[in-house]
Parts: C-alpha cells; sequence; structure tokens
C-alpha cells in the first residue's frame, strides 16, 4: 500500500547528471538558493566508478527534499536556460561569434 502522506522532508530524485563535476556545479547552485542537496556517488572510492564517471557511463543522482521538488526543478530549468544563453553568447558577451579565419 502506497504511503499517503509522503516524508516531505525524505531526499529523492531530482535529476541525473552524467559528469561529477556538473553535478558538484549544479549542488552548490542549489544549496545557495538554501535547498538542501546530497549527490550519492559524488566521491567514490573505486576505480570502476571513477572509470564510469570519465566514460559517461556511470553518473551522479541529485537529491533532494521531497519538500524542494518543485523549487529545486526551476532552479535547475533556469541553470540550463543560462547555460544556453552563454553558449549564444560570444566571447564579448556579444551574440555573434566572430570568425577564426
Amino acid at each position: 500500500m502506497a504511503d499517503e502522506n509522503p516524508d516531505p522532508d525524505e531526499f529523492i530524485d531530482l535529476a541525473n547528471v552524467d559528469d561529477p563535476m556538473i553535478a558538484q556545479m549544479l549542488k552548490s547552485h542549489l544549496e545557495a538558493v538554501g535547498i538542501p542537496v546530497i549527490v550519492p556517488g559524488a566521491y567514490p572510492k573505486h576505480d570502476a566508478v571513477l572509470l564510469g564517471q570519465a566514460l559517461g557511463i556511470v553518473g551522479c543522482t541529485l537529491r533532494v527534499p521531497r519538500r524542494h521538488v518543485e523549487a529545486a526543478q526551476r532552479v535547475l530549468e533556469e541553470s540550463r536556460r543560462a547555460g544556453e544563453d552563454l553558449e549564444r553568447a560570444g566571447p564579448d558577451g556579444d551574440d555573434e561569434v566572430p570568425d577564426s579565419a
């Protein structure tokens, strides 16, 4: 029987991230706005896990308390959009990237 009143402080999966460095960056961003985060496996002790992460086979899962899921999803969406904006911007912050030729 499913729990009709889930614990709001229970940590649940928010997102899977292939790169552990990106996971740590997102963790810091979420914590900066007051959202507690855990990233199980972010500090692997086994060489096989390290190799899997380096190859993009094994990722990290960001986990937040159930009560913070909606706010955390908004923060991740804002981060994603900010990253897209940075990719479009040129080296001087312009929207055009100069020719390298």
